[in-house]
């Protein structure tokens, strides 16, 4: 059974003059250090160490090198890591090749790496700088869609799972259900799956991160595709809060017509 998230991870923490924010999240490990009015980051990856998750104030070994260097004024003295859904899409394929029959739905859950926002904080949480985004896990970039209305999306290396209980679990991941109904007349092949994360918001579980749970829908005969996002938590287990709102509100549903709409979200 996984341990207990705890929110330790995302709570502010005091970042005095020649002190370090160090953060651990999986293969991502990074140091933000103070000096004077410059805050300088550090930063290194190390798949092997993709189950760690830590925060504290270690300071950088001196073998990292510093890299990007931010300046501010103000008295923001308090350092927060912040886990957000992906700044891009995420294309991921089913863990089996699947054809979902006509008037039938299918379920998957799908782990998505997270993006860390760093930001600085005052003396009310809710004035707060924005830093910097770190990426989790370096994905490679990949085309979806056609030539005319396509995107550029991160493509996961692991599957869509249809079990929960079969996804592996990591405290730097957020786990996004996404149902696709098909209520064409033909059987639908579901060959690799596009899911909008800039749409959706990050929530803390009693062992795991998710994210807003997704349903699809298509309508072959109206060429009609509904793309549903919940507005709340997902149920599948005891949510206590919610650590980041979705990079892009949207309204709980949209449409896009046509067919060239549905390869938006699959490859059929």
């Amino acid at each position: 059974m996984s341990r207990p998230i705890s929110d330790d991870l995302w709570a502010p923490r005091p970042l005095p003059e020649g002190g370090a924010f160090h953060c651990r999240f999986g293969p991502l490990e990074f140091w933000l250090r103070r000096v004077d009015t410059d805050l300088i980051l550090h930063l290194r990856r190390d798949a092997a160490q993709e189950i760690i998750c830590l925060v504290d104030d270690a300071l950088p070994p001196t073998d990292v090198k510093a890299g990007e260097r931010f300046t501010y004024e103000g008295p923001l003295e308090q350092v927060r890591a912040i886990p957000m859904l992906p700044d891009r899409s995420i294309v991921v394929r089913p863990e089996n090749a699947l054809k979902v029959l006509n008037g039938q739905k299918t379920q998957f859950f799908v782990s998505i790496p997270l993006m860390i926002r760093v930001e600085l904080v005052g003396k009310n949480e809710s004035d707060a700088m924005p830093v910097t985004d770190l990426i989790t896990a370096v994905m490679s970039n990949t085309w979806f869609g056609d030539t005319m209305g396509g995107e550029l999306c991160y493509a996961l290396k692991t599957t869509a799972k249809h079990r929960l209980d079969t996804v592996t679990r990591r405290k730097w991941r957020a786990i996004c259900p996404v149902t696709v109904v098909n209520q064409s007349e033909k059987s639908l092949d579901l060959q690799r799956i596009c899911v909008q994360s800039k749409h959706l918001g990050c929530y803390s579980g009693e062992t795991l991160l998710w994210a807003n749970a997704v349903e699809v829908t298509h309508r072959a005969e109206k060429e009609e595709l509904q793309v549903q996002f919940a507005q709340e938590a997902p149920v599948f287990e005891k949510i206590s809060r919610q650590l980041s709102e979705p990079r892009e509100p949207v309204k709980k549903s949209f449409l896009r017509r046509g067919l060239s709409g549905f390869r938006m979200f699959a490859h059929i």
